[in-house]
């Protein structure tokens, strides 16, 4: 009866054990993946991405902004911090 009563104990148990970290991401696998990666030309690279740089036209995500909104201007006054040196000593 001893080892019943046991085994349905361990049934409610909630475990947070964590589950082991998947072969890929292990070191010795990573780091033959990006040796190989390494040798693979940019161009290769690039053709699966959209790479092109590209700027959004504003007016097609808000048909009714200001015009005066799409001009690119500063949004904030930049200042030089003071050096430590000119910092007060207390």
């Amino acid at each position: 009866m001893g080892h019943a009563a046991r085994a349905t104990d361990d049934e409610g148990k909630v475990t947070h054990k964590r589950p082991p970290a998947p072969t890929w991401s292990r070191s010795h696998v990573r780091g033959e993946a990006i040796a190989m990666q390494s040798h693979c030309p940019t161009d290769v690279i690039d053709s699966f991405f959209s790479v092109a740089p590209t700027t959004t036209y504003l007016k097609l995500i808000f048909p009714n902004i200001d015009p005066r909104q799409l001009k690119r201007n500063s949004s904030v006054l930049w200042s030089t911090p003071p050096r430590y040196s000119e910092l007060p000593k207390y």
